[in-house]
């Protein structure tokens, strides 16, 4: 009897490590089909497949050009793409506002300065001319702070589209756009010279 328990002790101890060894690659299948990239290897840009509309990756890439975070966010990178999304819009609003700044400048200055001619006293003179220095100076800041944001938009921009194309990784589970179809026909018609190419794209 203790032969038998002490053979079914040693069965079991050495069958662990094939046991435990299936489950471990039952489970790296299972979070395979959940994220294609969790072996930590991000697909490549072929993998990728750009050139196909049915593609996760190539519509991620679209709705990045249209709204800057929006493909990482489609992608499942929820947090990167929200915060590529705020610090666009953050960077692109302020741009704006300084060169809405800068315009009320350069029209404050002109009037300043057509007063400043009309004044009739030295004393009011200087006053018109301190207010000229003082937003000149203002003026200055606002075109440095709207070029310096323009840049920080453009950079912020062209690394939202690296993103897509070379770091980003699928990590959503569903396609929640569903299948793009297309419709491409090659229309006989002619007018003048020219041929008619008709491209319907059916959205889901």
């Amino acid at each position: 009897m203790k032969k038998i328990l002490i053979l079914i002790v040693i069965l079991f101890v050495a069958g662990l490590p094939s046991l435990q060894a299936q489950t471990n690659l039952k489970m790296l299948s299972e979070a395979r089909q959940f994220s294609p990239s969790i072996d930590g290897a991000s697909p490549s840009f072929e993998e990728k497949n750009f050139f196909d509309l049915n593609s996760k990756y190539s519509k991620a890439l679209i709705l990045s050009v249209l709204v800057p975070g929006a493909g990482q966010v489609y992608l499942g990178n929820n947090l990167k793409g929200t915060g590529i999304t705020v610090a666009f819009w953050g960077a692109a609003v302020t741009a704006m506002l300084a060169q809405n700044n800068f315009l009320g400048r350069e029209d404050r200055i002109k009037l300043l300065t057509t007063e400043y001619k009309n004044s009739g006293t030295y004393t009011l003179a200087e006053r018109y001319y301190t207010d000229i220095l003082f937003e000149k100076g203002n003026r200055d800041n606002d075109y440095k702070r709207r070029n310096l944001f323009n840049i920080i938009t453009a950079v912020l921009y062209v690394y939202n589209i690296a993103d897509i194309l070379f770091l980003t990784e699928d990590l959503s589970a569903d396609d929640v756009l569903g299948q793009i179809s297309t419709d491409i026909r090659y229309d006989a018609a002619h007018l003048g010279t020219n041929n008619i190419v008709e491209l319907k794209i059916y959205l889901p």
